[in-house]
């Protein structure tokens, strides 16, 4: 089954097939439904043709001509401000040359209307107090977490007698397994509402967004962030701080190095969220862009969930304008390509006729000799005609004479196909046009 990235790459050629062939089968190749297919036309902007498009021509009928494939914008999404649907689209860049589209930031790739609307919304963001019902992630992770710790605090020699007999026939009120992956969040117990309310709204953010949220399987926790149609790992902590303590050597006094200085990691209260964009190295040559958010003295993260949005919204158009001139460039090869071809198509097209000329001119040439002989052939022919002319009124038998004037009359068809002259002129003709 085909996902997203492969409709991007192959828009061209989908474009082509829809319009050579019913959606139905167009569909079956690519393991959709024809409202599926349909739906992914419309999203990568490609012009289908109208309803009954088919059967017209069946019937012989004429139907709406195969139109140009317009450029795509890079990226559409749908933000909701003051209870209004609004698109956030991306300005015309097909007429922008590369070096343009890699010096320009990637918000002033908005149109005027989305730019505003886009800012307004990230600006509105607020992060609830209380939360009733918290996104499944959030639940799963909840209950996950419970489960940890119970199963820390009853299996706390697991690593060390796990290899026993007497281990497994221990009755355990919480079984033992591994960790499921879920959202990576690491605070302490005073500062987890917080966390879970601010990751509750990132969540409702970027689906409001036409994106989403995902853990992958495993053992390890993690996140994706998969908005304006670019992919970021993600992930939450506590900072850490370090306290210094002294703890004594020994009861005695120990002349010199008395104590020694020893440092415990405490939580500071203070929060931090990290995105790393998932890059498409194809495409892609710079290296991968991070971004870091913390909680600062003037400024909670509560209040840095907009400025998150719009940096997320600079890299995902910059990654996208990355991919838009590796395609270009990839075209614009293809296209190089393609003239080479050309090019080498009709110098060996040009090639093979001076070759076939020089091949006629030395058959014409080694026919000389031929053409000698057939004239020869000729004149004897021609002799041999006129004599019989000469014989033709000394013959007294009516039916004789009838016989060699038939015979005469076959010699000068014969002859007249015989004339040498006539295949030479034809070939010296060929020649000069040549």
């Amino acid at each position: 089954m085909y996902n997203e990235d492969d409709f991007l790459a192959e828009r061209e050629k989908l474009f082509n097939e829809v319009w050579s062939e019913p959606m139905t089968t167009v569909a079956k190749r690519y393991g959709l439904s024809d409202n599926g297919l349909r739906k992914r036309c419309i999203k990568l902007e490609i012009p289908l043709p109208p309803v009954g498009h088919w059967a017209k021509l069946q019937a012989g009928k004429e139907s709406a001509a195969k139109p140009k494939l317009p450029p795509m914008k890079i990226i559409k999404q749908t933000i909701h401000a003051e209870d209004k649907k609004h698109i956030i689209e991306i300005k015309d860049i097909s007429e922008k040359t590369d070096s343009e589209l890699e010096s320009t930031d990637g918000i002033e790739l908005l149109t005027p209307k989305s730019k505003e609307n886009f800012i307004q919304w990230c600006e509105k963001i607020q992060v609830p107090k209380k939360i009733d019902n918290y996104n499944q992630l959030i639940v799963e992770y909840q209950k996950e977490i419970e489960y940890r710790k119970a199963r820390d605090e009853e299996h706390r020699f697991h690593d060390v007698f796990r290899y026993t007999d007497l281990y497994w026939t221990v009755q355990h009120k919480t079984p033992y397994r591994d960790n499921i992956a879920v959202l990576p969040i690491s605070v302490s117990e005073k500062q987890t509402n917080r966390a879970l309310r601010i990751m509750n709204t990132l969540i409702n953010l970027v689906s409001e967004l036409s994106g989403k949220v995902i853990v992958n399987r495993g053992d390890k926790d993690n996140a994706t962030f998969m908005v304006f149609n670019h992919d970021f790992t993600f992930d939450m902590n506590e900072i850490m701080i370090k306290q210094r303590t002294k703890l004594l050597e020994g009861k005695e006094v120990i002349s010199n190095t008395e104590f020694k200085p020893m440092y415990e990691k405490l939580h500071s209260g203070l929060l931090e969220i990290g995105f790393a964009e998932i890059s498409d190295n194809r495409t892609r040559e710079k290296c991968t862009k991070r971004l870091h958010f913390q909680d600062s003295l003037n400024e909670p993260l509560e209040k840095q969930l907009g400025e998150i949005f719009i940096s997320l919204f600079k890299i995902a158009n910059e990654a996208a304008i990355a991919k838009y001139i590796s395609e270009r460039e990839c075209e614009k090869r293809k296209k190089e390509e393609q003239l080479l071809r050309e090019i080498e198509a009709e110098n060996l097209r040009e090639k093979q006729k001076i070759e076939a000329k020089n091949q006629r001119r030395v058959k014409f040439h080694q026919n000389i000799d031929l053409h000698m002989e057939e004239w020869f052939k000729y004149q004897n022919l021609k002799k041999y005609i006129d004599d019989l002319n000469e014989l033709l009124p000394t013959i007294a038998d009516p039916e004789s004479k009838e016989i060699i004037e038939d015979y005469l009359l076959a010699l000068r068809d014969k002859a007249e196909k015989a004339n040498p002259l006539n295949n030479i002129i034809s070939e010296i003709k060929s020649l000069k046009d040549d």
